[in-house]
């Protein structure tokens, strides 16, 4: 291992003979002694803070939001529904106004059980809502600090390793993933506190393992486990760091006890724990190799997020946004990281970007060896994100204490970058000009003319940003300045700022027009929202270049469930993102496509649809939708043309209602079966499909007295069969009559649910138990009190005894690197 490699967190291996004597060596690394090429990287930190705060502050106050993918089509609609009923006191198992009764909190989308909900009950939700973004986010940055001075790093260096982290696109992309930011944020303290070791390591660590694993991304959680080994093992040795690590994981699952109980109860009668994975859903996000380009250049395929010619084109090489919108980490991190000399981070980042490309190379195999639990290759890219920043932070540490060889290649590189630049430049027109020529008579022509030559004037333009950033880093190198690399890091890592993409809040607030008409409390559903959907996508003829919240807003005019749950609309048949929706709800999402309207009309009134929203017409195509329109069943409210699309208001004749008493039941005994006989049934609701048989006696009544997420009381009045609830069926209700005698729940129509009751009158009470949370949540708070107080406790105890320094002096240089004087062995 190089001399230089074994630095004392400044950049150098001053010894006690050398530097006058060892407590000046621990001034120096604690940071009470500053070195003059330290001085002024708090004003780069501070740099970096003031850019979350243009973007955090808006959002405090409710005027701004994160808005896109999972922000809104997936997240949103789930924590409006958890707000309003934590507002009420309560954590429902279910949510019924999301397909029929989705999994609330056992959905590790949810974050059911997550501390920072207690916003929702001290601020308006779009302020709650958008802080849990804001905050994760300035906790990544110094999370990672942390971490890097923990592993012996310069306050500096430390620094430009949290900024690099923070403002990444593997970080910046997870801004709109609720519950993959929070295991981002949390995850490199946990490796500190296995860093650190003993009772204060371990308490701290599993703390902070306790938050990630509450929020609800457990694949993210698990792929960490390596990084914090490559962390601990050259510290502590194997046995020490592998017995840490359990003790941390262990610390952590106690405190996230609620979320795993509440998870495991109903993952066997979930889809996902039911099917596993579909092959196909596996390489849906994997590494392709061209976005290695990403490394070097910022957003090289366009920005994601717009549309036009500063939308992303891809190459041709992919069909949908990646599941990390970018992996760039910033020019000069790269340069810094390519000089660190760490074997063991450095296997890990490649490695990272091998697994996540040949994931998709291989899908069945990643598929059988997780069981089908791990869906996206592309997480994979973790390692990558936590390694990085830290090798860049060592590389600074390093060069300043001479990189000269390092420099030149450097300013090499730069001046390569903007020759570059100036070649674009130069053949841009005529390059333009023949191109035009060669698209002239093709569709689109003018579009397509108009994004090559923005994009080809945003490559020139980051070539020549690289060159500059380059230069300027290796000036700081060179004149021992080590703020002015970091502000260059900075200025590198702010031409993502295309990532970042809000939208004001205005135009959610205020019930849209059709919102309106239907009123509050309405069942609705919006064909857009189907997988696959039954019209063409949606592509609205928008300005030539912008953000997609212009979609967004069209969206929202026709019902989206954003903003529609934020005014009391519910959508019973909705999509099935997370795979926990009851077993067979994608199976007829599929089938519903291959249906005629007819069919699915017998659907709508099923699942009790008051509205249906009929989007992807193109204006054309209105005849069609005149006779679509004046099928039985379906009545036309109003039609709108939204930017070119049009869109229907349909109103749904006869819905089911809250619960009934069928007149006859016909068992079906498999689902195919019973998709077939709703279908094509007169009147699925007179009538239904069951899964079982029931001797059903027409003449029954039904009525409901108290219908809450987890609660439904029935005053039945029965001639012998099957009362029906419009709700999902969930084994994990228990039906009970008014003497306490358990009575049989039975699938009806495929997904609803019903319960057998003998003639006579009776008072029916279906109800989810929270017993098993209850006492898992009382476990959870003792085992985060005993943490917390192990953790407080150390921290007292090396204050009393003048400080322990070891512990961010020791040499790191991965697996297998000698384990000198450990630090509390």
């Amino acid at each position: 291992m190089d001399e230089k490699d074994s630095a004392d967190g400044e950049g150098r291996v001053p010894s006690p003979e050398s530097d006058g004597s060892q407590e000046r060596l621990r001034d120096r690394v604690d940071g009470r002694v500053e070195e003059p090429w330290a001085k002024g990287w708090r004003w780069a930190l501070a740099a970096a803070v003031l850019l979350w705060l243009v973007v955090a502050l808006p959002m405090a106050f409710g005027e701004s939001t994160f808005f896109v993918r999972d922000v809104f089509s997936n997240h949103l609609p789930h924590k409006a529904f958890g707000a309003e009923q934590l507002r009420q006191g309560h954590i429902p198992a279910f949510n019924p106004d999301w397909g029929l009764g989705h999994v609330h909190r056992g959905n590790p989308s949810v974050l059911a059980f997550y501390p920072d909900n207690l916003l929702y009950l001290l601020l308006p939700f779009w302020s709650a809502y958008n802080l849990h973004f804001a905050l994760h986010w300035l906790l990544a940055l110094f999370a990672m600090m942390t971490l890097a001075r923990v592993l012996g790093q310069s306050r500096p260096s430390a620094a430009l390793a949290g900024i690099t982290y923070a403002g990444c696109g593997w970080l910046l992309s997870t801004l709109s993933f609720y519950n993959l930011l929070v295991v981002a944020a949390w995850w490199p303290l946990v490796m500190a506190g296995a860093v650190i070791g003993g009772r204060r390591g371990v308490c701290w660590g599993g703390l902070a393992c306790g938050m990630a694993l509450l929020g609800g991304e457990p694949i993210t959680a698990v792929l960490g486990l390596l990084p914090l080994l490559v962390a601990t093992v050259p510290r502590h040795g194997w046995r020490r760091a592998i017995g840490q690590g359990f003790a941390i994981g262990a610390m952590g699952l106690l405190i996230a006890l609620p979320q795993i109980v509440a998870t495991a109860r109903i993952y066997g009668i979930s889809f996902r724990g039911g099917h596993g994975n579909i092959e196909s859903q596996v390489v849906s996000y994997y590494l392709m190799l061209p976005r290695l380009v990403e490394l070097i250049l910022p957003l090289p395929f366009g920005w994601p997020g717009f549309r036009g010619p500063f939308g992303v084109w891809h190459a041709g090489y992919a069909e949908r946004l990646p599941f990390f919108m970018s992996i760039h980490f910033g020019i000069v991190a790269l340069a810094l990281a390519l000089a660190a000399r760490r074997r063991g981070w450095g296997a890990l980042a490649a490695s990272s970007l091998l697994i996540a490309w040949l994931g998709g190379q291989i899908p069945w195999l990643l598929d059988t060896v997780t069981f089908g639990l791990f869906r996206f290759p592309e997480k994979f890219l973790f390692w990558l994100a936590l390694s990085l920043p830290l090798l860049a932070g060592w590389g600074l540490d390093r060069l300043l204490s001479g990189g000269g060889r390092w420099v030149r290649w450097v300013r090499w590189a730069s001046l390569g970058a903007l020759a570059l630049s100036l070649l674009i430049w130069a053949v841009r027109p005529a390059f333009l000009a023949q191109f035009e020529r060669a698209v002239a008579q093709r569709p689109h022509a003018e579009m397509t003319v108009a994004s090559i030559s923005t994009q080809t004037l945003l490559l020139a333009v980051a070539l020549m940003v690289m060159a500059g950033l380059l230069f300027g880093a290796s000036w700081g190198i060179r004149r021992r300045r080590a703020v002015v690399v970091l502000a260059c890091q900075l200025l590198a890592l702010v031409q993502l700022a295309p990532l970042v993409q809000t939208d004001a809040t205005e135009p959610y607030r205020e019930p849209a027009p059709w919102e309106q008409i239907v009123g509050e409390g309405a069942a609705v559903m919006a064909t857009s929202m189907m997988q696959p959907p039954w019209h063409r996508p949606l592509n609205y003829p928008l300005a030539p270049s912008g953000p997609r919240s212009i979609s967004q807003r069209l969206l929202a005019l026709d019902l989206h469930p954003t903003p529609g749950v934020l005014h009391g609309l519910s959508y019973p048949f909705a999509l099935n993102l997370e795979g926990m929706n009851s077993a067979l709800s994608t199976f007829l999402e599929v089938n519903l496509k291959r249906l005629d309207w007819p069919q699915r009309v017998n659907w709508f009134r099923t699942f009790g649809l008051d509205y249906v929203v009929v989007q992807g017409l193109a204006p054309d195509a209105e005849s069609v939708a005149a006779d679509e329109v004046g099928l039985e069943g379906l009545d036309l409210v109003e039609s709108a043309n939204r930017a070119g699309q049009v869109s229907w208001l349909l109103r749904v004749r006869d819905p089911a209602p809250e619960a009934w008493w069928p007149e006859a039941a016909h068992q079906q005994v498999n689902p195919r079966e019973a998709v077939r006989w709703v279908s094509f049934a007169d009147d699925p609701v007179a009538e239904v499909a069951t899964a079982v048989p029931v001797d059903q006696h027409p003449g029954g009544s039904v009525r409901v007295v108290e219908n809450q997420p987890d609660r439904i009381i029935l005053d039945v009045t029965s001639t012998g069969g099957v009362a029906v609830v419009r709700r999902a069926f969930q084994p994990l209700f228990s039906a009970r009559d008014e003497a306490g005698n358990p009575l049989r729940l039975v699938s009806v129509n495929l997904l609803l649910m019903g319960v057998e009751v003998p003639p006579g009158e009776h008072r029916v009470t279906l109800a989810v138990s929270a017993v098993p949370e209850l006492a898992a949540g009382v476990v959870a708070l003792l085992a985060a009190a005993l943490a917390l107080w192990g953790a407080l406790s150390g921290a007292r105890r090396r204050e009393r005894d003048g400080g322990d320094h070891r512990s961010s002096s020791q040499p790191d240089d991965g697996p297998g690197a000698p384990d000198a004087a450990p630090a509390e062995r």
